[in-house]
């Protein structure tokens, strides 16, 4: 199975831990696609080496690969 998983990056970080638990119990059901959600490296900012467009895309298609 495949898993969206969305968890907040522009609207603050502080559930990250959180996040890191979900996707845990999540990843024993099936693939995370989202699972870079988890990492403490990305910032309130968003992901420094990516445009908008490419996010956008990159979800949109992550989404349609969903179960």
């Amino acid at each position: 199975m495949n898993i969206y998983f969305a968890g907040s990056i522009r609207g603050g970080r502080e559930d990250v831990k959180i996040y890191q638990e979900i996707v845990a119990f999540l990843k024993t059901k099936g693939t995370v696609l989202t699972e870079h959600i988890t990492l403490e490296s990305i910032h309130d900012m968003g992901e420094d080496d990516k445009t908008e467009e490419f996010i956008y895309k990159r979800d949109i298609d992550w989404l349609e690969q969903s179960d």
